[in-house]
């Protein structure tokens, strides 16, 4: 939680009923009510792709974003329906955090 003081903890649900893995969390709300990217993401980081790594080819680019349904999750990628601000919509793979655990997208929670 504190990044710069390296700093973490854990939550104790109220049950096992309770609690959910980041995985859970992100699918539910995810295809629920979409993703949106987390404030000052650089916008080169906003590359949409062929496949679930960075290796893979990029398709598109984007800074203008109406709306972001996740498909699937797929490690630190997620597959997406992208509309941009030409109303088209645009599949393929976004990386959803890196690899050293930072998020680069989170779920809305409500509409």
């Amino acid at each position: 939680y504190d990044r710069e003081g390296n700093k973490s903890a854990w939550i104790k649900p109220d049950s096992q009923e309770s609690f959910w893995g980041l995985k859970d969390f992100y699918s539910y709300y995810g295809r629920r009510y979409g993703l949106y990217y987390m404030k000052n993401i650089d916008y080169r980081k906003r590359g949409l792709y062929s496949g679930a790594d960075s290796e893979s080819q990029k398709i598109d680019g984007f800074t203008l974003i109406k709306s972001i349904r996740l498909n699937k999750l797929s490690g630190n990628w997620v597959l997406v329906t992208v509309i941009d601000f030409d109303s088209k919509p645009k599949i393929g793979y976004i990386q959803w955090r890196e690899s050293d655990g930072t998020i680069i997208i989170f779920p809305r929670i409500g509409q």
